[in-house]
């Protein structure tokens, strides 16, 4: 093969990996659903194998010790498992159909419920699920109109032999979404993949390498290596493109530049697809709240800040309070005092300094926070209060990735009408529309049903949490994760797109994720900063994710007990 050089760039490898999915991607529509499920279950056994050294490099990379292990199980190891495990069971009904020469049906959701629009319960599934997480519940919101069907573009393409290379330019924060956007791509479209890391998490390689290698060795899978030039040189050589990262990235692969994106002339012409962050709102609605209760949803929303030093598309980013609420005081110094006790961590993410310094610059009176540490790399936890509820204010537009936490207030008369505004205030004002959160006491839930219901309809997120960190719809791996369909390549906001979704449910809208105020006796999440056994219970509940056996089951219950 003739050596292509772009710059200083040497594409051979590029071209080479290319080829062999080239001629991979019809291949990979004709392997039987079987055959496909005992790839899986080889992945598994390989995770196993290597999680150790997945969870080492990456302590590594972020300056974090053994004892701090705990972020990369939850953000890295369990989520890939699960979501295999998944996927082995959702497939087995289509094997079992298709060795029998039957038409082809997946495993079915535990509820469909709606007649106009569709709701399906997609968690729990199995009873172990429902003991482990009592209360927890997920749920994907179908278009309107739209039947609980499932499978049908990877079912249409296997019928079509319509094989396609789809490139993946990867996330730089957590080390499960490339993993997973990969095994979408394969297990729910049908398409073979590329992928590029992202030059941050350019240290997983060897992971990849070792855990896809049953993809690897048939050239359904291949991965590289680099930066801008390289991502380019790909793009124009491939079917289709998913991204999680930016939209600044996003805007320059569609558009090149500004002036094309104001005449509504991108650049690209193929399908991408992306998943590119949000300025993340938590619905504080007002209500009775005693202490207990408080100090619990204290440590949810500084979990859901500081956890992998906020590099979250998920992350905590703005809290929406009701200005007249006799509680928002106490919980704003809560919120401060736990972040003041959290150690400072490096900022491994490229350009956070610069973020952090700019939300400083906009807004002088920020708090900083946090505890030791206090080198050049290491950011404080920083507490932005009283931001103006406006058009155009700059931490309602501009998502920080970095330790920022900010708080505005809305006038209102009452819960019914804070709801109402909060919801039009949080579609229309703030940037993004990903995921976000809503904290409701039980008896404020009782009480106002209709209008809270109404706020979770009209609430144009792909994923919504009702206390609980929405990040949870990302790590369930059976709802869907991505932005609230409608957006468009002139204004991208979260994204185009979902991905999981481990029923290969069609026309999804959204997902909503269901959690008791508080769990029972006070259970913690293990986000919380003030869980006391989060690496044990991370690593039973993993070893319970790959093997869900009744003794798996009682050790993570085990574990949980001791948070």
């Amino acid at each position: 093969m003739e050596k292509k050089v772009v710059g200083e760039k040497n594409f051979e490898e590029i071209d080479q990996k290319l080829g062999l999915l080239e001629k991979a991607k019809g291949e990979w529509l004709k392997v039987s659903f079987a055959e496909k499920i005992k790839l899986l279950k080889r992945v598994l056994v390989l995770i196993e194998k290597n999680k150790d050294k997945w969870v080492k490099l990456a302590l590594q990379h972020r300056r974090l010790t053994n004892n701090e292990q705990e972020e990369e199980l939850a953000g890295g190891v369990m989520p890939t498992v699960r979501l295999c495990r998944l996927l082995i069971e959702v497939y087995k009904p289509a094997a079992q159909a298709q060795k029998a020469g039957k038409p082809i049906t997946f495993a079915k959701p535990p509820k469909v419920s709606g007649k106009e629009q569709k709701t399906v319960t997609v968690f729990p599934w199995r009873m172990q699920e429902k003991i482990l997480f009592p209360g927890l519940s997920a749920e994907i919101v179908l278009e309107k109109g739209k039947e609980a069907t499932q499978g049908t573009e990877l079912l249409n393409a296997i019928k079509e032999g319509r094989g396609q290379v789809s490139l993946i330019l990867g996330a730089g924060n957590q080390s499960s979404i490339p993993f997973m956007d990969a095994l979408y791509k394969l297990y729910n479209q049908g398409q073979v993949v590329i992928l590029k890391h992202n030059p941050v998490n350019e240290y997983l390689q060897p992971i990849f390498d070792q855990v896809f290698a049953p993809f690897i060795e048939s050239n359904f899978f291949h991965h590289v290596i680099g930066g801008a030039e390289e991502g380019a040189y790909l793009v124009d050589k491939v079917d289709n493109i998913h991204i999680t990262g930016s939209d600044r990235t996003h805007d320059i692969i569609v558009w090149g530049d500004l002036n094309k994106k104001e005449a509504e002339k991108p650049k690209l012409t193929k399908e991408i697809t992306s998943e590119l962050g949000c300025v993340t709102p938590w619905i504080i609605v007002p209500g009775p709240w005693k202490d207990n209760e408080l100090e619990y949803q204290i440590q949810q929303i500084t979990g859901a800040t500081v956890q992998n030093v906020s590099f979250n598309c998920n992350a905590a980013k703005l809290l929406v309070l009701h200005k007249g609420w006799g509680l928002r005081d106490k919980l704003m110094k809560g919120i401060k005092n736990v972040l003041a006790g959290v150690p400072r961590r490096y900022a491994y993410y490229v350009g956070a300094s610069k973020r952090f310094n700019e939300f400083l610059k906009n807004y002088p009176n920020a708090k900083q926070l946090g505890k030791e540490k206090e080198k050049e790399d290491y950011l404080p936890w920083t507490v932005i209060e009283n931001v103006p509820p406006k058009d155009g204010e700059y931490a309602l537009c501009n998502e920080p990735f970095c330790p920022v936490l900010s708080e505005t207030d809305l006038e209102a008369d009452g819960v019914e009408d804070f709801l109402q505004k909060a919801v039009v205030f949080c579609n229309e004002k703030v940037w993004g529309n990903l995921s976000c959160t809503i904290l409701i006491h039980p008896t404020t839930q009782k009480k106002y049903a209709k209008a809270i219901q109404r706020a979770l309809d009209n609430l144009h997120y792909g994923s919504i949490g009702v206390n609980i960190w929405s990040a949870l719809s990302y790590a369930l791996c059976s709802p869907v994760w991505g932005a609230y369909p409608g957006n468009s390549l002139k204004d991208i906001q979260s994204g185009i797109g979902f991905v999981h979704n481990a029923f290969l449910l069609d026309h999804p809208q959204k997902s909503i994720i269901y959690a008791p105020f508080q769990f029972f006796m006070g259970t913690k999440m293990p986000y919380f900063p003030g869980h006391k056994n989060k690496s044990g219970f991370l690593n039973a509940a993993t070893a319970w994710e790959s093997k869900p056996s009744v003794s798996n089951m009682f050790g993570a219950l085990y574990n949980a007990a001791w948070g």
